[in-house]
């Protein structure tokens, strides 16, 4: 599983249209592709991500490269006049789209790919206003091992917390076109994330905060739909931000990173090993959200049952047991949680959970 940062040069085609391209890049054999990016999109402007992948002549019993059509990925923006939207319903040679995510076609391909290729056309506005891409971000991975075959890792024997606004989205309401919070664990998640980073003295805390620090994580806004339930409106600012409106959802994983880049952090999809690398992320006060799958009898703790799920992983306990910001939890005084370890990494790591896909957001460096 790799994360790689490309970055590209943009050359006008006509006054409203501009290509980014960037060269292709060379990379273990993988199956899946996630691009996300990071961009300003002035009003009346928007970007198309595009991307293509193949084989090297080195994976070629032919001695030549091949490559897949290229695909589109998403057509976003942050002007809140555009809709954002993945690209569904492509048929191409060599790879499908699933949402925000470019699958190879093993069999048309030859195999795995081990080559990837991205490019964008970045639409101006009337008033002549161009878009500016400075990166884009491309995970790829094969895939995980299943459940049974899951190695589990050994704590580091560390006590960490890192203390979040704790934000439900069960109590967020409905949003005319958005559905309701019953369905916003991303953008919840994410708030809290943001509202953390945005928030320098509340990067770290003890294991059990005394009443100061367990006020100063309380939520910074209180209302929403209805206020004495613990609305957020950051949590619609962030929907509204998120939103795919071909998936008709806000949990597209490209989508909720790139809208965090725009808002200027560092964002971008990764994977990690196990829980002993995402304690060494806590450690260096770095929380990360993370995209789980479980039935109700693998992680009873929760109290529900989810085939995709984000959730805040705040830090660990001293004996490894999970401590998470969980949205799902039906009040904000719920969710601060711990989950055993084992079942955690069981519904994260797995092919039947996510691979250990994480967002990682962060301060620019």
């Amino acid at each position: 599983m790799t994360v790689t940062h490309v970055r590209g040069e943009s050359r006008a085609l006509d006054a409203q249209v501009h290509r980014w391209q960037a060269p292709p890049v060379h990379l273990r054999v993988f199956t899946e592709a996630i691009p996300t990016w990071t961009a300003r999109t002035p009003p009346g402007t928007s970007i198309e991500i595009r991307l293509r992948v193949g084989r090297s002549a080195e994976a070629e019993p032919s001695g030549g490269s091949r490559w897949s059509d290229w695909a589109v990925l998403a057509r976003w923006s942050t002007d809140p006049g555009f809709c954002s939207t993945t690209v569904p319903g492509q048929a191409l040679h060599g790879i499908r789209v699933d949402a925000d995510t470019a699958v190879v076609d093993t069999a048309v391909l030859g195999g795995a790919a081990d080559l990837v290729e991205v490019e964008a056309l970045l639409h101006a506005a009337p008033s002549g206003a161009v878009p500016v891409l400075e990166r884009v971000s491309v995970l790829t991975r094969g895939p995980a091992p299943r459940r049974p075959e899951l190695a589990h890792s050994v704590p580091r024997g560390t006590n960490l917390e890192l203390l979040l606004p704790p934000i439900s989205q069960r109590q967020q309401g409905e949003l005319p076109g958005y559905g309701a919070g019953d369905v916003w664990c991303s953008p919840t998640s994410l708030t809290m994330l943001l509202d953390f980073l945005d928030r320098a003295d509340r990067r770290s805390g003890p294991a059990d905060p005394g009443a100061d620090d367990a006020a100063a994580a309380a939520p910074a806004t209180s209302a929403s739909g209805p206020e004495d339930e613990g609305g957020s409106p950051a949590v619609r600012t962030t929907l509204r931000g998120v939103w795919d409106h071909a998936y008709d959802g806000a949990g597209n994983w490209a989508f909720n990173t790139a809208w965090a880049a725009a808002r200027g952090y560092d964002a971008f999809l990764d994977t990690l090993p196990d829980l002993r690398a995402g304690e060494e992320l806590l450690a260096a006060g770095e929380p990360f959200i993370a995209s789980v799958t479980f039935d109700a009898a693998e992680l009873p703790e929760a109290g529900y049952e989810t085939g995709g799920h984000l959730l805040v992983v705040s830090g660990v306990t001293a004996g490894g047991d999970v401590r998470v910001h969980d949205p799902a939890a039906p009040t904000a005084a719920a969710v601060r949680r711990i989950y055993p370890r084992a079942a955690f990494e069981r519904a994260w790591l797995s092919r039947e959970g996510s691979g250990g896909l994480v967002y990682r957001v962060r301060r620019r460096r």
